[in-house]
């Protein structure tokens, strides 16, 4: 058996076949559910055991850039996570995450985003992170005087330019928006539903959402997996969304970086609880990148002397230690991935003296996945 490996052009077929074998009845067929991910064109990331020729083991990964408040950032986005039911127990999809993580670190990513929340991913040091406010919507009219549209394919300019004034986002070139718009089709199912919305007023397209519903023995269930635009044109819409799903609400999560999207759910009178990022666990693979690619956000927070004031090591334990003038806090990547992007209480130590400082860096935001779900 070889492994873990890239997957090579002439087993992409076995691939497939795999893929399908253990996701089919979630998401249909899955090379053109997921376009972006299986690709020809980015085999180098997708991580595979093979044997006899078939592909038995298999960790997808899209390297994206994404934007965090000015900065630039290499997010190696992980999913299509799957070993055949014969090779199961041998640590075969770990040892493949593990060899993925550390190809994306060389290629200059800094986090690892994986759709689920496996004990495999906690093991492997990623935590749930992206504190926010859950809330409800019920089912409705769009407001006064705002249309509702569901998008296609051929809108794929109107969405872009709404979504590339977020300030937590995706890169997400045209073309991956044409290719990811075109997917959501293939996605749908009878029990599962997906569509992109356009809140627009006087003509002229204010907000977007991207909407999932999924029906059980309950009902049809709907959530928000991204939005762009202004906030309260956002929460003006999806009662509109909720209804064209057949829904009885719709459950939008609103970060806690976004207070002007949590103060337009509150104008309407609504409340929620505490959640976290939707359906993904995250991990801080590699400091040192992280840290370099966060640097002008920092400066932003502190100030060039505030910001010079600190120090960030990877320790040969595998421990990320943060340094402020003569005080150390080692903390193990999990726990430093809930103090950087906001986890539980208990994932994010406070530190000793100096060490509240951090405070006035982190939480950062980090973006939905939405249409870079992988």
């Amino acid at each position: 058996m070889e492994g873990p490996r890239p997957v090579r052009p002439e087993e992409f077929d076995s691939l497939i076949e795999l893929i399908n074998s253990i996701f089919t009845n979630e998401h249909g067929h899955m090379r053109e559910s997921f376009p972006l991910l299986f690709d020809y064109r980015n085999c180098e990331n997708l991580w595979v055991f093979v044997d006899n020729a078939t592909v038995v083991s298999h960790v997808g990964t899209v390297i994206n850039d994404v934007y965090v408040m000015g900065c630039r950032l290499k997010v190696a986005s992980v999913g299509s996570v799957g070993t055949h039911q014969d090779y199961r127990g041998r640590g075969l999809a770990g040892a493949c995450l593990a060899a993925a993580e550390q190809s994306a670190v060389e290629k200059g990513a800094s986090i690892t985003l994986i759709s689920g929340s496996r004990s495999l991913y906690a093991r492997f040091g990623a935590v749930q992170v992206g504190r926010a406010l859950a809330v409800g919507i019920p089912a409705g009219a769009a407001d006064r005087g705002l249309e509702v549209t569901k998008a296609a394919p051929r809108d794929a300019v109107v969405l872009e330019r709404l979504y590339e004034r977020e300030p937590v986002r995706f890169h997400r070139p045209l073309e991956d928006w044409k290719a990811a718009l075109k997917a959501l089709d293939v996605r749908c199912s009878d029990t599962r539903k997906h569509a992109v919305y356009i809140f627009s007023e006087h003509g002229e397209p204010a907000a977007s959402c991207l909407c999932s519903a999924k029906h059980d023995e309950d009902g049809w269930y709907a959530w928000v997996r991204e939005f762009a635009g202004s906030r309260s044109h956002v929460v003006g819409g999806l009662p509109a969304a909720a209804a064209a799903l057949e829904a009885p609400s719709i459950k939008l999560k609103a970060p806690d970086f976004d207070p002007v999207l949590q103060h337009a759910i509150a104008a309407k009178g609504l409340s929620g609880r505490v959640d976290y990022l939707l359906g993904h666990t995250v991990k801080v693979s590699s400091l040192k990148n992280f840290v370099r690619d966060l640097k002008p956000c920092i400066e932003e927070r502190l100030g060039r002397a505030g910001a010079g004031g600190l120090a960030f090591q990877e320790g040969p334990d595998g421990a990320y230690d943060v340094i402020v003038g003569e005080e150390h806090l080692p903390l193990a990547p999990a726990a430093f991935t809930a103090l950087a992007f906001g986890g539980p209480a208990q994932e994010a130590p406070e530190g000793p003296g100096e060490m509240q400082v951090l405070g006035g860096i982190f939480p950062v935001g980090l973006p939905f996945p939405g249409l870079n779900y992988v």
